[in-house]
């Protein structure tokens, strides 16, 4: 009985003071219907509205002719050839897919032969080595060497990019 009254006896005072200090919210739903809220709602379901708009499903439409394609893994622009064959894609496989219907109309053989893979050219084309080579590097531990490896073998290939070498055991990293 005296722990009850006591219970009570504290719930009241909290009570009271949270009023005091003006901390007790009562949720009221009506505020929701002023006009001021309303408004606000309006204007902020406006926003999301507008930027899902702008954000959402940039490829719909043509693409521009001065628009620029990029490697996100780079960040590198890509040549006027890699951006041809790129945006010329969709029209390659429509004349592709058009071309073995017709094919297979023609006679049933074709429908069960291999289809010949097409060259596409993309970012990979650039030369661009993103992974360490590690039988060039197999007993090699000096950046400097690493480099000298890089630079020897890219001579030998004959290949034009950029090379990124990083040492591990250093916070090197050369940009050939």
């Amino acid at each position: 009985m005296h722990w009850m009254l006591i219970k009570s006896t504290r719930s009241a005072i909290v009570t009271s003071v949270q009023e005091m200090a003006a901390i007790d919210n009562v949720d009221d739903p009506t505020d929701e219907l002023r006009g001021a809220s309303v408004r606000h709602d309006n204007s902020d379901v406006r926003k999301v509205i507008t930027q899902i708009h702008d954000t959402c499903n940039e490829f719909i439409g043509t693409v521009s002719e001065s628009s620029k394609l990029f490697n996100i893994s780079t960040g590198k622009a890509a040549s006027e050839s890699i951006k041809a064959c790129l945006l010329g894609i969709k029209d390659k496989g429509k004349d592709k897919k058009e071309t073995f219907v017709a094919a297979c109309l023609d006679g049933p053989e074709r429908f069960e032969s291999a289809i010949k893979k097409e060259s596409l050219t993309s970012f990979t084309n650039e030369n661009v080595v993103r992974e360490l080579i590690e039988k060039l590097v197999a007993n090699h531990e000096e950046v400097d060497t690493l480099i000298a490896t890089y630079a020897k073998s890219i001579d030998e290939v004959g290949c034009v990019g950029n090379i990124v070498v990083r040492g591990s055991d250093t916070n090197i990293a050369v940009i050939l």
